[in-house]
C-alpha cells in the first residue's frame, strides 16, 4: 500500500471526525455531545488502523481458498499417476500470480532441499495446521515412494479439509453478515438521534428569538 495515501487518508478521517464533534458542539453548547463526538473521532482512527488487520486476515483468507483451489486440481493430476513435481508444477496454472509465486518458491526450495523442510515451510503462509499435515502426507508421498496407500491418505486428508474448512467459512460469513447488520442499525439509530438534537435546539433557538 502506499504510505504517503494512508497518512493523507488518516489525516482527513481524523479532521472530519474532530471536526463534526466540534459542529454538533457549536449547534447544541452541551459538553457532553463534545465529548462524545471526540470519543467516536478516536474509534473512527482505532476502525483505521484495525484495517490493515482486517486486510492482512483477507490475503490469509484468500490465501488458503487458493490452497484449496491449486490443490483440488493437484489431487486430480496426482489421481491421473503424474509425479507430485509436475503435477505442482501443472495445477499453479489455475491460480493468482501472488500463489503462483508462493509455488515456484516452494518448487525451488525442493530442489536444493529433499527434506521435510520446503513443505513445512510452505505450510507457514498459512494460519489453518492441518494445512501443515496435508503437505506432510505430500511430502510422504515423495518421500515412501509414489504408492496408493499414500495417495489415498493425502486424498483422504485433503478432502476432510477442504469439506471442514468450507463449511466455516460460510458460517463466518453468516455471522460477518449479521453483525455488519446488527452495526448498521445502530449507526442509523446514531445519526437520526443526533439529527433530532440539532432540529430540537435550531427550533428552540428559533422560539427563543421570537
Amino acid at each position: 500500500m502506499d504510505l504517503r495515501k494512508e497518512i493523507t487518508l488518516l489525516t482527513i478521517v481524523s479532521i472530519l471526525g474532530i471536526s463534526l464533534a466540534i459542529l454538533v458542539y457549536f449547534f447544541t453548547r452541551n459538553l457532553l455531545f463534545l465529548g462524545t463526538g471526540i470519543c467516536l473521532a478516536f474509534v473512527l482512527i482505532t476502525l483505521f488502523f484495525k484495517k490493515y488487520d482486517i486486510l492482512e486476515e483477507r490475503r490469509r483468507i484468500n490465501l488458503e481458498l487458493e490452497f484449496i483451489e491449486v490443490f483440488s486440481y493437484l489431487r486430480i493430476y496426482l489421481s491421473n499417476s503424474e509425479n507430485v513435481y509436475r503435477a505442482l508444477l501443472q495445477a499453479s496454472e489455475y491460480t493468482s500470480n501472488e500463489m503462483k509465486n508462493e509455488i515456484s518458491k516452494f518448487i525451488k526450495s525442493i530442489d536444493n532441499d529433499k527434506t521435510i523442510m520446503p513443505f513445512i515451510e510452505f505450510s507457514k503462509l498459512f494460519k489453518n495446521k492441518v494445512i501443515e499435515e496435508v503437505m506432510i502426507s505430500l511430502y510422504q508421498m515423495i518421500d515412501g515412494g509414489f504408492t496408493g496407500y499414500y495417495l489415498t491418505q493425502f486424498i483422504s486428508l485433503f478432502d476432510n479439509f477442504k469439506s471442514r474448512y468450507l463449511n466455516e467459512d460460510l458460517t463466518k460469513r453468516y455471522k460477518k453478515m449479521d453483525l455488519f447488520t446488527t452495526f448498521s442499525l445502530f449507526g442509523g439509530a446514531y445519526i437520526m438521534f443526533i439529527i433530532l438534537i440539532l432540529i430540537i435546539n435550531v427550533i428552540g433557538g428559533v422560539i427563543s428569538g421570537f
